[in-house]
């Protein structure tokens, strides 16, 4: 396959395959761009060319057959794929001349499907997407949308007319896609960093792998390592968060990558703002801080016998390294934390009031090397106190206190001392064991908190006596606390 315009015909030719590398994320679309996709084509007249965007190519292998990596437009392909197969399945029980023929274009020939996705759910696509098999139920949230993409496609192209189906099959014949296939990671980072048009916006954590890629293709010697490192640890990261969207968390990917720019970065308070509220432009203008002599170093190429260069590692290099790094073991972290389920953990869970305290204990999972994490459980179990006193029984705003958090979170290097003693100097600081006990005495407790509040303060007394009167018995569980 060459650079250039194509007709799909030409770009499914039975002969061509394709695959998505685990280092992109899974099929994010949802029934926004499905709908989009359906009825751009709808509203599309047969006789005009229909324009379906540009997709990025990577080859992989050649021979009898060509294997091709998709570096940009894996939603759109996917997209595509699904709804050629519900078409194929509607022509097919037309008795279509054309069905059989199709299938072997778009969907399968002999053993060989034409889309591979990634591990995770290239199975379920080919059996359940593809080949129509049943399913009880989805694994992933990328599974899930799968599902309902083929779904919504079914029942709209079932609903069709004979001859809106035929017109549909023509409006695949006429629609055109531009190719760009890429020789190397170096060149389809220069690409995707300044050519996206995707249907779905992109999320901080996606901005930040491509500018990394960018930079780091821009302006290192030798960048094949490091633009490795960036792909193998976002197959990770993004993995995790489908784990953790499996979880029922209410938390989106950008909040974690804010939670690991708190713990790791050193970022500092001006006068307007604290620089981890505006994370992304602050990442990005540390890395362009690094690439200020990139002219200088193209300028030592230049001059330079290309074989006889050697470049140390660089500032650039570094940072990228320990970035991702830090962003790898966040994402495990938070989702380790979650799946745990420490009671500790839980108690803040309970309370509702995660969001103070997330870059701490996050940091905190990593440094702990104890089997049992018991250094960290401590920190969660202070947390739940300055939760309970702070948050709910004196009613501090927790935006006003969440800088003094992010800034132990910054600070924190493994002094599990340290840092247990300067949370249990916060609790003081705001009020006295005295005024906390008379607080909860106080005739008026019943009527001036809410029931939550009430219910976690009478649920904690609960287990209390469970556990240490008799006669003993089994505590009140955590979801318990919830129903």
């Amino acid at each position: 396959m060459d650079n250039g315009k194509h007709s799909l015909p030409r770009v499914f030719d039975g002969r061509t395959f394709f695959s998505i590398p685990n280092y992109q994320r899974s099929y994010a679309w949802e029934e926004k761009q499905i709908k989009d996709f359906y009825d751009d084509y709808m509203s599309h007249k047969s006789s005009q060319n229909y324009y379906y965007g540009t997709i990025l190519l990577q080859e992989a292998k050649s021979g009898k057959y060509e294997f091709f990596e998709i570096v940009d437009g894996q939603q759109r392909f996917t997209t595509l794929i699904i709804f050629m197969s519900c078409l194929i399945a509607r022509l097919s029980s037309m008795e279509h001349e054309d069905a059989k023929a199709l299938n072997k274009q778009y969907i399968k020939n002999g053993d060989l499907y034409v889309l591979r996705l990634q591990a995770d759910d290239n199975d379920f696509f080919s059996t359940v997407i593809l080949d129509g098999k049943s399913v009880s139920e989805t694994r992933t949230p990328a599974q899930k949308r799968l599902l309902a993409a083929k779904r919504f496609f079914d029942e709209k192209i079932q609903n069709c007319t004979d001859e809106q189906v035929e017109e549909l099959l023509e409006k695949i014949y006429s629609t055109n896609v531009l190719i760009y296939i890429i020789q190397d990671s170096i060149e389809a980072a220069m690409i995707f960093e300044t050519t996206n048009d995707r249907g779905k916006s992109l999320t901080n954590l996606e901005k930040t792998k491509s500018f990394l890629m960018y930079k780091a293709s821009l302006c290192l010697f030798h960048p094949e390592h490091i633009l490795a490192k960036i792909q193998s640890r976002f197959s990770e990261i993004y993995r995790d968060f489908e784990s953790i969207s499996l979880l029922n968390i209410n938390v989106d990917e950008n909040s974690i990558l804010q939670y690991n720019y708190i713990a790791f970065e050193k970022w500092k308070t001006d006068s307007n703002a604290r620089e981890y509220q505006r994370y992304m432009e602050a990442f990005k203008s540390a890395v362009e801080e690094l690439t200020k002599n990139v002219d200088l170093v193209e300028s030592e190429k230049a001059q330079s016998d290309e074989e006889d260069f050697v470049e140390e590692e660089s500032p650039l290099s570094q940072y990228i390294d320990a970035y991702t790094y830090n962003i790898q073991q966040s994402f495990a972290a938070f989702k380790a934390i979650y799946e745990s389920k420490y009671p500790e953990f839980m108690d803040i869970v309970s309370l509702d009031r995660t969001a103070s305290f997330m870059p701490l204990l996050m940091k905190c999972y990593i440094f702990d090397s104890t089997t049992d994490k018991s250094k960290f459980r401590t920190v969660c179990r202070l947390c739940e106190i300055f939760s309970f006193r702070v948050f709910v029984i004196f009613d501090k705003m927790a935006n006003k206190l969440q800088s003094k958090w992010y800034s132990l979170a910054r600070d924190f290097e493994g002094d599990f001392k340290k840092v247990s003693y300067e949370i249990v100097q916060m609790i003081g600081s705001v009020e006295n064991d005295e005024t906390f006990i008379e607080a909860l005495a106080a005739s008026d407790f019943g009527t001036k908190y809410s029931s939550p509040e009430k219910n976690y303060f009478f649920w904690k007394y609960e287990n209390y006596l469970r556990t240490n009167e008799q006669p003993i018995a089994t505590p009140m569980s955590h979801e318990d606390l919830r129903q």
